[in-house]
């Protein structure tokens, strides 16, 4: 089939090889950049994940603490709403975060 191309204009059959080949090449090289690109959003989108998870934590037992000190100064009523309020965020995220996966 090529030597048809040669055939019909001297050095053809090359050039279309060459070009296949560069092609190829640049193809190659632009899924390496997508699945690098992919492979840094992937880590993102994780720490981001993980930082949520620590930010949430800290704002549930930050929460629970001060239940716990409104409960021992004499505000029993409050300190159980609080911690009621700290312990349901941590059970609704756990319930929530089972159905999806990070």
């Amino acid at each position: 089939m090529l030597r048809a191309y040669d055939q019909a204009m001297p050095g053809l059959a090359e050039r279309l090889v060459t070009a296949f080949e560069a092609e190829g090449a640049h193809r190659r090289m632009i899924e390496q950049r997508l699945l690098t690109e992919e492979a840094l959003q992937n880590r993102r989108h994780h720490h981001e994940a993980v930082m949520g998870q620590a930010c949430g934590l800290l704002v549930a037992l930050s929460a629970i603490a001060a239940a716990l000190w409104l409960g021992l100064h004499g505000q029993p009523w409050a300190g159980a709403v609080l911690a009621a309020l700290g312990i349901g965020s941590i059970v609704y995220a756990f319930i929530k975060g089972r159905g999806q996966s990070v």
